[in-house]
């Protein structure tokens, strides 16, 4: 979380960039909703942080990264806190929806779901005393299964193993199974009494309620051309 926090102050400090529009994204999202679901087995471990940030066009973005020393050569990674972050832009700057371009960037990048996923996020407060966007756990699903949709056909697999993390959360889940015994018989039934089945259907459901009938349409379509 310290680690988190040092790179919300200096985009705040430096860049003066509004806490409200940044959203924690990658793996440090990812492993603090696994401790959240009271997992504490590690997992795959990356030294890089990513967030995104929400801004109105390509001027406003322009105006956060210009404080920041670039990082490699993505365009979009910088120098923060002494450590490589992706800041990748989204919300009024995608044209079209799910799509970002910036005209230094010969390739666009794919932001497919970010503002859906954003609006209902977790408010995550930080030592510093800012609060910043957390996907909740069936947001951040989502973007992983686009992520694999779009990264698998290259040879890159990394995604599959979050996406199976994310179904343990729920699988797993206390609650989660208290309920399919609960209000959401209807799940277990469907299910053929199989719990484990169930709670992914309870989380199929939660990820259509976060990104709403077009965006689901648009990741079913993808996730059957390249689901595993």
């Amino acid at each position: 979380m310290d680690l988190i926090d040092s790179v919300v102050v200096e985009l705040v400090s430096r860049a003066e960039a509004d806490t409200e529009s940044i959203m924690l994204i990658g793996a440090h999202c990812r492993d603090l909703l696994h401790k959240g679901f009271g997992h504490t087995e590690p997992l795959r471990s990356t030294n890089d942080v990513d967030v995104a940030i929400a801004v109105d066009g390509e001027v406003e973005y322009r105006q956060i990264v210009e404080a920041l020393s670039k990082s490699g050569s993505t365009d979009i990674r910088y120098l923060i806190a002494g450590i490589a972050v992706d800041v990748v832009p989204f919300g009024e700057i995608e044209n079209p929806a799910g799509t970002t371009s910036l005209p230094d960037r010969r390739e666009s990048f794919d932001v497919f779901g970010f503002q859906e996923v954003f609006a209902k996020s977790i408010r995550l407060p930080l030592p510093s005393g800012s609060r910043i966007a957390l996907p909740a756990p069936a947001g951040y699903a989502a973007l992983k299964m686009k992520a694999w949709c779009d990264r698998s056909p290259n040879g890159e697999y990394k995604d599959a193993s979050d996406i199976a993390t994310i179904c343990t959360w729920y699988q797993e889940d206390a609650d989660i199974r208290s309920s399919l015994y609960g209000r959401r018989t209807d799940l277990l039934i469907e299910a053929d009494l199989d719990v484990s089945i169930a709670s992914l259907h309870l989380l199929g459901e939660d990820i259509s309620a976060i990104l709403g009938d077009t965006r689901v349409a648009e990741l079913a379509t993808v996730w059957d051309r390249h689901r595993p």
